[in-house]
């Protein structure tokens, strides 16, 4: 609250702050983790924190944006960017944000099935279950979950099947 009401430099801090995230340093991590994670609960700080320089930091960004619900739902387009960065907790934070918002979201499924085949197995485990949330459009990637029962992760396979399962008993598919 006290970096809000600094103004510009209070910007200033949080950013040479949120540089810390991640740090070798237990403590010194801890605490710059949660003066970020504070600090995001204001949409414009976390939208800018979006683009930081570090992993970390962009990771709490989305993570937070996830956390604002109906608000956070606002910078959707903007999250989309998160499925792209370099850092696997980064792209399933962004995942995870925008299969919550379920059919109000669903036209973020062909951003989500990029993931498909991702290098990193978590993202791919949160991708076969953001897909079956995402409604209709969802659906229309049936093949890329038909590509996943391929998947060399059991759980990947697993999140695929269930879901084509669940598909073929709606009567709307």
């Amino acid at each position: 609250r006290a970096i809000k009401h600094m103004g510009e430099d209070g910007a200033k801090a949080i950013n040479d702050v949120a540089k810390l995230v991640g740090d070798e340093d237990r403590e010194v991590n801890a605490m710059a983790t949660d003066m970020v994670t504070k600090a995001c609960k204001e949409p414009a700080v976390c939208i800018k924190m979006l683009s930081h320089e570090t992993t970390g930091t962009r990771r709490i960004a989305t993570d937070q944006i996830v956390n604002m619900g109906e608000e956070g739902a606002a910078h959707a387009d903007i999250v989309v960017r998160m499925l792209s960065d370099t850092h696997p907790r980064t792209r399933r934070s962004g995942v995870v944000a925008l299969s919550r918002r379920g059919e109000k979201g669903e036209h973020h499924a062909k951003d989500i099935a990029k993931l498909v085949g991702d290098p990193d197995v978590e993202v791919r485990r949160v991708v076969v279950e953001a897909l079956p949330m995402m409604g209709s459009q969802g659906k229309g990637h049936a093949a890329d979950l038909l590509k996943m029962m391929q998947d060399e992760d059991a759980q990947v396979r697993a999140g695929a099947s269930s879901a084509l399962r669940m598909w073929a008993h709606e009567k709307t598919w």
